[in-house]
């Protein structure tokens, strides 16, 4: 019979090794947050998300650089909550076992946000290739000012950022098809996007594209400068568009614009009318406020008429009335920056100019006096 003293001992050993090879679910906060400093955070992350509820409504901060490189680390399964990277870097991310549906996150849930994160590495599953992204293999959540630098390599529905971006049904496709530097295939909205990666292979593949494969969302202020290669269906942004209406501006939001337009436009007629002595640099920047003013109240009524006739109306004109409405506030920014800027300084000049007309006058006066 063995000595008591000894059988604890050997359990108490079973414990710890059981401990060092199971990583441990992360505990949260009062709050519901969630630090992430180490790789094993990283790991206990992905354990403790094996359950689709347990992220909902926490909050996980990435609070410095994590490196990966020589850790055997499997996908997040699933994220339904806020993950902040803080700008900090996730490196050496290596997955090259067998599965669909591969990323640093297998699946985003709806209403889960990942932010401010950066990721480099590789993604090349073996096996079953399809549903596969840098950062996500299939997304229905919001990913904001994220990038991905490496090697994303599947079959299907492959995509820098995310395989799937808010899912989207498809046909069942053969061989290498929807892939695209952002998103392979993507039904929501892509804005801002940038690649400068080279996407697929020469003769091979369909629906193949800078940003996105196949794209049946929105897409707007996109930019690919990488080499894009493939067999048919293949763009410099999109290898497929299949057009949908996505209504970024109610008519409510409209008419309020319009409202808005119309005084600022008020406004810089009268600044023009006041303006005609002042340098010709000033008067150039008001004139072209003026004139974006104008385009953009015209644009805003155009699309207002279309939303109204929308039945009338093609999808197209609508989707590209959008796009100028978000074009033409974009660049009514930078202007009416630059004039407050001149309007400042040209403000100081006054007061400068009234001081020293001032201290002449005083200076005159001591003059009469003597």
């Amino acid at each position: 019979m063995r000595h008591p003293s000894k059988v604890v001992a050997t359990l108490l050993c079973a414990v710890l090794l059981m401990g060092m090879l199971c990583p441990t679910a992360l505990t949260a906060e009062e709050n519901g947050t969630v630090y992430i400093e180490t790789p094993q955070d990283l790991i206990a992350l992905a354990a403790s998300c094996s359950l689709d509820s347990w992220s909902r409504g926490k909050t996980v901060i990435l609070k410095k650089d994590v490196d990966l490189t020589g850790i055997k680390f499997s996908p997040i399964p699933t994220f339904g909550g806020v993950f902040d990277g803080q700008g900090h870097t996730i490196s050496g991310l290596t997955l090259t076992s067998s599965g669909n549906t591969q990323g640093l996150f297998r699946y985003l849930q709806e209403g889960s946000v990942v932010k401010d994160l950066q990721v480099t590495g590789r993604v090349c599953p073996q096996d079953f290739q399809d549903t596969v992204g840098g950062i996500v293999g299939d997304n229905s959540g919001s990913l904001l000012r994220c990038s991905f630098q490496g090697t994303v390599q599947g079959k299907l529905y492959v995509g820098g950022i995310a395989g799937i971006n808010q899912a989207d049904a498809a046909a069942d496709l053969t061989g290498w098809s929807d892939v695209g530097g952002i998103a392979g295939s993507s039904s929501g909205i892509l804005q801002s996007c940038q690649n400068s990666g080279a996407v697929g292979y020469p003769h091979v593949g369909y629906n193949i594209g800078g940003i996105a494969g196949r794209q049946s969302g929105f897409l707007d202020g996109c930019v690919n400068t990488g080499r894009i290669l493939g067999r048919k269906d293949v763009g410099g942004v999109v290898g497929q568009l299949e057009p949908e209406m996505t209504l970024l501006y109610s008519e409510s939001f409209l008419s309020r614009l319009g409202g808005e337009l119309d005084t600022l436009q008020t406004l810089i007629d009268r600044l023009l009318k006041d303006a005609d002595g002042t340098a010709d640099d000033l008067s150039a920047q008001i004139r072209s406020l003026s004139d974006q003013t104008r385009w953009t109240q015209q644009t805003a009524q155009d699309l207002g008429q279309a939303v109204t006739d929308w039945a009338d109306q093609g999808i197209q004109e609508i989707n590209d009335l959008s796009i100028r409405i978000s074009q033409a506030l974009d660049d009514l920014e930078p202007i009416l920056g630059n004039l407050e800027k001149q309007m400042g300084d040209l403000n100081s000049l006054a007061k400068a100019l009234s001081k020293a007309l001032t201290k002449a006058e005083e200076l005159g006066k001591l003059d009469d006096v003597v």
